[in-house]
């Protein structure tokens, strides 16, 4: 994701994406490195689609290691909306556990890499 790579120092967004499918983080890796911005602390995502909260919360915090609010803009009253916010929330539901075991292997990583 160009933002993660080009935007070091960007704290938020509000963005429009179409997370119905999400790209590996595989993806984002540019030579020996994979990409991971820092600052980014909350993303709004208005009126996104989304189906599957648990792999778009995977690559969120696989790239944005200070993530710590999403929301979305969905508000009407139907059943399109309500599944759109619903699955929305659970992605912020679940961004303090994934950033957790994400820095346990970090941990683990560097401390294998001292051995």
């Amino acid at each position: 994701m160009a933002i993660a790579k080009h935007c070091p120092l960007l704290h938020a967004l509000s963005i429009n994406v179409g997370a119905s499918t999400v790209p590996s983080l595989l993806d984002t890796v540019s030579g020996p490195h994979r990409t991971l911005q820092q600052n980014l602390l909350e993303i709004d995502f208005n009126y996104s689609p989304i189906e599957d909260p648990m792999s778009v919360a995977k690559f969120l915090t696989g790239l944005f290691s200070g993530l710590q609010h999403t929301s979305s803009s969905w508000w009407e009253d139907d059943a399109v909306a309500q599944a759109g916010a619903a699955a929305w929330e659970k992605v912020e539901e679940l961004l303090p556990h994934l950033h957790e075991v994400r820095l346990q292997e970090r941990l683990w990583a560097r401390d294998e890499g001292l051995r």
